[in-house]
C-alpha cells in the first residue's frame, strides 16, 4: 500500500513502535517519513534521531501519545473517537473554527509572499498568479460553513 496501510491518523500507542521500526527498516518508503513528521516532527524530527529506538522514546514522551495511551487504556483498547477530541478539544466547533482560522492565516500569508514575490521581479503585486490564494480563501469559505453542527 501507498503508505504500509497506516495514516498519520492511526498511530495508536501499539502501533507506533512497530510501525516506526518498519519505518527505519524499510528507509522511509512510502512516505511513512512524511506520516511520522507530520505528527511529531517539531517534537521529535527524524534528523535528530539515527535509529528507530531513540525516535521512540523520544515519541513515548509526547504529550500527544500520552493522551492517546491513556485514552486507549481507559477504553481497554481501540475504538473510534472523533479527531477534534484526539486533538484535545471539547467541541467540533471549537476544534473546526481554529482550523478555519488557520487556512485563512496561510491564505493571507500566500498573497502576502506572492505580492512580494511578484513586485521584487518587477512586475505589479495585482500581475501576481494568485491561484494558490484563491484555493486557500475558497477552502477557507467551505471551512467555516461547515463548523456548526
Amino acid at each position: 500500500e501507498a503508505s504500509f496501510c497506516s495514516t498519520s491518523n492511526e498511530f495508536y500507542p501499539p502501533i507506533l513502535p512497530h510501525y516506526i521500526d518498519v519505518c527505519y527498516a524499510s528507509e522511509f518508503d512510502a512516505g511513512c517519513d512524511e506520516n511520522l513528521e507530520n505528527v511529531y516532527g517539531d517534537l521529535c524530527p527524524l534528523k535528530e534521531h539515527p535509529t528507530p529506538d531513540t525516535f521512540t522514546s523520544c515519541v513515548e514522551k509526547s504529550k500527544l501519545l500520552q493522551f492517546i495511551r491513556s485514552y486507549y487504556d481507559s477504553n481497554s483498547g481501540f475504538i473510534d473517537i472523533p479527531q477534534y477530541f484526539s486533538n484535545g478539544r471539547e467541541s467540533y466547533e471549537s476544534w473546526c473554527n481554529d482550523a478555519c482560522t488557520a487556512l485563512q492565516q496561510r491564505s493571507d500569508m500566500v498573497l502576502k509572499v506572492l505580492k512580494e514575490a511578484t513586485t521584487l521581479n518587477g512586475g505589479s503585486a495585482t500581475d501576481s498568479p494568485l491561484d494558490d490564494y484563491t484555493v486557500y480563501k475558497l477552502q477557507y469559505k467551505s471551512c467555516s460553513s461547515q463548523c456548526t453542527t
